[in-house]
């Protein structure tokens, strides 16, 4: 039986945001849980489905500032709604909140549910219930239709987009060698330096989603030329990962699918603009309450495949890693990037001989909701010794990306980090954040030599 799919639609600026999303990475087992932040995206996403795929659809209701049950249609959430219903005027889809006092006593209840102008509405918290999902109705995309047209149902956030062509998924999948993502402007920026890309002018765009085409020649198995699909994610976090990774699934055939770009690192293991391959991706937010500070940490590692995974031991192997080296330095030559300006370093997490640190290593890639700036968290999740003990770097992407892989039973994958900070107040320098490209530029030449010089393709 396929797996359902779970929409959370949510405002990207709203508090509760973290309790959502984790609340859906809960009932991954039984679905894949994905949060989005506009409904127009969603409705082409439901407009490009196959009529058998399942899907629910949650839309949050946010009562902030409201005390009077009239003021509902003011309430973020409920013009979201109204555009969906819109698009999908048979769609079953519903409210989750985690306020309830704008309802008055008598309230508008039909057997234990909560309805008002017929749209049933569910409270957050009732999602630590195992069987919550099963009282939430399911859509099927024959049932409901195609919808409206796309360009009906705009919001201000996309207008930009919908001047785009947008290109529906063909069942004939586009064979390539090679998949390339990134997350960040900064990450594809190091991209197009070492891919050719311009940025205006993508040769593919897929439910809003940019792609671009470029190749590498390899200096092995007879100077084959590689052929490469690149793309980059937009938004941060696990599940916008999961998200795209799905629609490259649905739209090409490739041999190995790698995401690089920057991540935090352990200072007592690796150095600001070295790179991490990640032999283990691993999900720190798990646990289980139990109170009283004994909460239990419940962490699955994703390991790296076995194929993929012999050769680290080469590219970190001090031969590779040296040519690496001297390739990452030509191409800062290249660029003409020079970190010059260290009497405006806040503290002193980099020093003017930052050059002679960089090494390329391999370990545990931890991956989870929260982007390391406080300069406490990541360090005592590096102390942790259940997930922590060989960790390298922490990020927000890997495991999205690296789960939706093995679900798909695709197992030739890279996760590819250069470290941009410690996950400290220097997250804030303006010379991090000038020079974050350095970081992604590191990963991506490690990724480019790599394919050069020693990939070579699974055997199927």
């Amino acid at each position: 039986m396929a797996q359902i799919i779970n929409f959370f639609l949510i405002a990207p600026s709203h508090t509760l945001v973290g309790t959502f999303y984790k609340s859906a990475h809960k009932f991954r087992e039984g679905g894949y849980s994905i949060l989005i932040h506009d409904t127009s995206p969603l409705i082409q996403l439901i407009k490009d489905f196959k009529d058998d795929v399942q899907f629910r659809v949650l839309v949050h209701m946010d009562f902030k500032g409201k005390n009077n049950i009239k003021e509902i249609p003011d309430c973020q959430g409920w013009k979201e709604m109204k555009h969906l219903k819109k698009g999908f005027p048979n769609g079953n889809f519903i409210f989750f909140t985690r306020e309830n006092e704008i309802f008055p006593s008598k309230g508008a209840v039909e057997g234990e549910k909560l309805i008002y102008e017929n749209f049933e509405i569910v409270f957050g918290d009732e999602m630590t219930n195992e069987n919550f999902f099963n009282t939430i109705p399911i859509n099927t995309k024959g049932e409901i239709g195609n919808g409206i047209a796309h360009s009906e149902i705009s919001t201000k956030s996309i207008e930009k987009e919908i001047t785009e062509v947008i290109s529906v998924p063909n069942t004939q999948k586009e064979k390539c060698d090679v998949v390339i993502v990134c997350v960040t402007s900064a990450e594809f920026e190091a991209m197009d330096m070492i891919f050719n890309l311009n940025e205006n002018e993508p040769y593919k765009i897929i439910s809003g989603n940019r792609f671009w085409k470029s190749s590498v020649k390899q200096n092995i198995n007879s100077k084959k030329e590689l052929n490469i699909v690149l793309t980059m994610i937009g938004d941060e976090g696990n599940i916008p990962a999961s998200l795209l990774i799905n629609l490259i699934f649905q739209n090409f055939d490739f041999e190995l699918i790698s995401i690089v770009g920057i991540a935090a690192g352990n200072s007592s293991k690796t150095k600001i603009y070295s790179t991490v391959l990640g032999n283990y991706i691993v999900y720190y937010e798990n646990e289980k309450l139990v109170g009283e500070g004994n909460n239990e940490k419940r962490n699955k590692p994703i390991p790296i495949d076995d194929n993929r995974g012999k050769d680290l031991p080469q590219i970190t192997g001090s031969f590779h890693a040296s040519k690496w080296k001297l390739a990452f330095s030509e191409k800062l030559k290249n660029q003409k990037i020079e970190i010059t300006e260290f009497d405006k370093v806040i503290g002193d997490w980099i020093n003017p001989s930052w050059f002679e640190s960089v090494k390329v290593t391999s370990g545990t890639i931890l991956s989870g909701e929260k982007l390391f700036a406080d300069g406490t968290t990541l360090l005592e999740l590096f102390k942790n010794n259940e997930i922590g003990k060989d960790a390298l770097a922490g990020e927000m992407e890997g495991y999205g990306f690296a789960h939706t892989c093995r679900a798909k039973r695709h197992n030739d994958w890279l996760v590819i980090r250069g470290i941009s900070d410690y996950g400290g107040a220097e997250k804030s320098d303006p010379i991090n954040k000038q020079y974050q490209k350095v970081a992604a530029l590191s990963a991506m030449t490690l990724l480019e030599y790599y394919l050069q010089n020693l990939y070579s393709a699974v055997n199927k």
